[in-house]
């Protein structure tokens, strides 16, 4: 009975001590994917900052494109109502 007994008392410790084993790995990989997932995030933060100046750039340029066509088509509209006005009917 008492040698029933230290080898269940051994097997539980065994059985702990592999528990304890597995979820240390667990922890560890668990901060592994933490830290390479912050660094992904530093890594995409500064391509974006890097990267805003000529985004904006772009962006005002085709506004002022859209702008400039715009502008041509009023131009153009109202040379056709100036010639429209001038003709005798």
């Amino acid at each position: 009975m008492v040698r029933d007994s230290k080898e269940q008392f051994q097997k539980d410790s065994e059985q702990q001590k592999k528990r304890d084993a597995m979820e240390s790995a667990r922890l560890t990989k668990e901060q592994r994917i933490q830290k390479e997932q912050l660094a992904k995030e530093d890594k995409r933060s500064k391509k974006l900052a890097a990267e805003e100046p000529a985004r904006l750039a772009r962006e005002q340029a085709r506004r002022e494109k859209d702008l400039a066509r715009e502008q041509s088509i009023q131009e153009e509209q109202a040379a056709r109502r100036q010639k429209a006005n001038n003709q005798p009917p």
